[in-house]
């Protein structure tokens, strides 16, 4: 029963998301000064920060502390603090590099494991950049650091990925992510991860420090024959008037059995980030 409120919440949520898009959209569209007041305003960074770590075409320097609650399906809860830092550098700073390292405690149902999780790093690079149009290309590699099977998966994974980001209205864009990855070997004796797939990533500013986002990740996972999709549904606010602190609360709804037993069976979040 709570896998239909929860699909039924996520349906909700997204409607009321892009009503309230639809609505301020074709008041813009009635209203003549305010609307040249708006096109004059900057709502690039609420647009550009919002879901960050999942535009592969966000090529800026920051640091970030996520924290993250999630239920499984075994029963189990989880606990995840989680640290992101990327670094931008080549000419025009064109280039990044990113760790992310996560400390995660799993218990419940007497069982119970805590420690850190596998170690992701990422390089991504801007391919073209135009007024309302880019797109990124990127490597990513998973190293196998957890101890324990609850922890993470335990594998080397190599990753392949192309995204673009397009502006689609005046505060608003859609982003997309292509990617491919495929574990090399397996810790703990595990299928090896082999999938194939996208995320989409719509985004509306609200004000010039405040925005939602909606981002649909899909994938098809070949080692369980299944499908992955997941709904995130978020927040990017930004504190400072000099844009560089932000708080991101978001909730993760899964919709398909492949995307409850592989990801979450729910989960919450909130980051808080300084870009520098």
């Amino acid at each position: 029963m709570n896998e239909y409120y929860g699909k039924a919440a996520a349906i909700v949520l997204a409607t009321s998301f892009l009503s309230g898009l639809t609505v301020r959209n074709a008041w813009a569209q009635h209203t003549s000064a305010p609307a040249a007041t708006n096109q004059s305003a900057d709502y690039k960074q609420v647009l550009d920060q919002a879901d960050k770590e999942d535009k592969e075409t966000y090529i800026e320097s920051y640091v970030s502390l996520g924290y993250r609650h999630d239920h499984f399906l075994e029963g189990l809860n989880g606990e995840e603090l989680r640290t992101h830092w990327q670094q931008a550098f080549g000419p025009s700073g064109r280039l990044t590099a990113g760790i992310d390292l996560a400390f995660i405690d799993i218990r419940g149902d007497g069982s119970n494991a805590a420690g850190i999780g596998d170690i992701r790093l990422d390089f991504r690079g801007l391919i073209s950049m135009g007024a309302r149009f880019k797109q990124a290309s990127g490597i990513e590699v998973i190293a196998p650091s957890a101890r324990h099977q609850l922890l993470d998966n335990g594998q080397t994974v190599l990753g392949l990925l192309w995204g673009f980001s397009a502006k689609i209205a005046g505060r608003t864009t859609l982003d997309g992510e292509a990617r491919y990855r495929k574990a090399v070997s397996s810790r703990f004796g595990t299928p090896e991860l082999n999938n194939l797939g996208g995320e989409f990533i719509l985004t509306q500013a609200f004000t010039q420090r405040f925005g939602g986002f909606l981002d649909s990740d899909n994938y098809h996972e070949f080692s369980v024959h299944g499908y992955v999709t997941t709904l995130k549904i978020g927040a990017e606010v930004l504190l400072d008037r000099q844009k560089k602190w932000s708080l991101s609360p978001y909730v993760l709804f899964p919709f398909t059995q492949a995307a409850r037993h592989l990801e979450t069976d729910g989960a919450a979040g909130l980051d808080l980030t300084f870009k520098y």
